[in-house]
């Protein structure tokens, strides 16, 4: 093949891949007390089609974290795999009260932000809580000028 072309058709997969994955982020985020009220609890992603928290989710983080972060805490939390060499991990996107979340569901302290958790981690939270996380990951290019 052309060098030319395959390059032109890797940089289009790439473009096609980035906008497959932007499209499954959100378009919102909503506060702990704001989705708690809803009936059923949404938030719309880049694409227009929603995604739904889980009550009983809702309920189990609120217990969890102190009445008065619920309105700083936005959800869902965005986790970001990321792969350094052989080393996997998820960097916590967002806000600091992002951050402070992850810390209190994982260590039990407040104020204890973690900004990178291991592999480890995110299944611990992504198994206690299906809804209320996102996982996506960010393509990096190197090489192709």
């Amino acid at each position: 093949m052309d060098p030319t072309k395959l390059y032109q058709y890797i940089r289009r997969r790439i473009a096609y891949e980035e906008k497959r994955i932007r499209e499954t982020t959100p378009a919102e985020y909503r506060s702990l007390k704001e989705l708690l009220e809803e009936k059923r609890p949404c938030i719309t992603l880049q694409s227009g089609v929603e995604h739904c928290i889980d009550k009983e989710e809702l309920k189990e983080l609120a217990r969890i974290v102190p009445w008065y972060l619920h309105r700083l805490v936005k959800l869902p939390i965005v986790l970001v795999y990321s792969k350094i060499g052989s080393k996997s991990f998820f960097r916590v996107r967002g806000d600091r009260w992002s951050c402070y979340t992850v810390g209190i569901l994982l260590k039990g302290r407040l104020w204890h932000c973690l900004e990178t958790i291991d592999v480890e981690a995110a299944y611990k939270l992504l198994k206690r809580f299906k809804t209320v996380f996102l996982v996506t990951i960010e393509l990096e290019l190197s090489g192709l000028g």
